[in-house]
């Protein structure tokens, strides 16, 4: 441990994906034993280093640290994984893709965007229908279908849109369109195992049902809410999440 703030596991950060919040989860405080600090600043303090291929300019590793962590945060059609020879120089590799993970090892280690945008929220009636909540990305799978959804909306039952996508702008509080709300359309931005972020948490949290469009392969949610889940081939399926291996049983 740190000799400096004794108990306490510091972090030293190479990221900007960090740089607005202490948490790489929003709104969420993190534990009393870590702390967060600019990995540059502070590197010989820090009991470990994090970083992103978005800090990584170069190739192999240039940190000189025992104990280096990378995280590929991003999806792999978003940001293709680094070269095996970058990844190679980390002694920990947090993915949150199941294949990438199970071909580097016991090193490497699956982590996805679980955790939640929204602060603790009061339950509030349910007094609105269906929501959705996009970008106007269109970089990935998941982008051009939330675009494919969009219009359609003529087409389907009346759902509420909000951000650029439907042309609301930069929503400051997601909440807004989660609380008041029974359902939400979840599109996650690429489709494979094991991939989850943040926004099917965000609904879970917000006490809405998402009906969302993600591989359905080897998803264990453990009883966290009933769902609908929106399959490759354009179907909806829906149940209770109780465990099951697959969300669509």
């Amino acid at each position: 441990m740190n000799t400096v703030v004794p108990g306490i596991l510091t972090v030293g950060l190479f990221d900007q994906t960090f740089s607005h919040n202490p948490s790489a989860t929003a709104h969420q405080p993190l534990p009393a034993t870590i702390r967060y600090v600019p990995g540059a600043d502070h590197i010989d303090e820090c009991d470990v280093v994090l970083a992103t291929p978005a800090a990584v300019a170069g190739y192999p590793c240039p940190f000189r640290h025992p104990r280096k962590a990378l995280w590929l945060i991003e999806n792999r059609e978003f940001e293709p994984h680094p070269p095996r020879s970058a990844m190679d120089g980390y002694d920990l590799v947090l993915a949150n893709d199941a294949a990438l993970v199970a071909d580097l090892g016991p090193r490497a280690r699956w982590l996805s965007l679980i955790g939640t945008w929204l602060p603790l929220l009061p339950q509030a009636p349910k007094t609105c229908g269906i929501s959705m909540i996009s970008s106007a990305k269109r970089q990935t799978s998941g982008h051009r279908l939330r675009h494919e959804v969009a219009a359609l909306r003529g087409m389907l039952p009346h759902f509420d849109g909000y951000g650029p996508l439907f042309g609301t702008g930069y929503l400051p509080q997601k909440a807004d369109a989660l609380a008041p709300y029974r359902f939400t359309i979840v599109i996650e931005p690429a489709a494979y195992d094991c991939l989850v972020t943040e926004k099917v948490c965000d609904a879970f949290a917000a006490r809405c049902v998402p009906i969302f469009w993600l591989q359905t392969e080897d998803h264990d949610f453990d009883e966290i809410a009933a769902c609908h889940v929106l399959g490759a081939d354009g179907a909806v399926h829906t149940g209770v999440v109780r465990g099951s291996p697959n969300v669509s049983d």
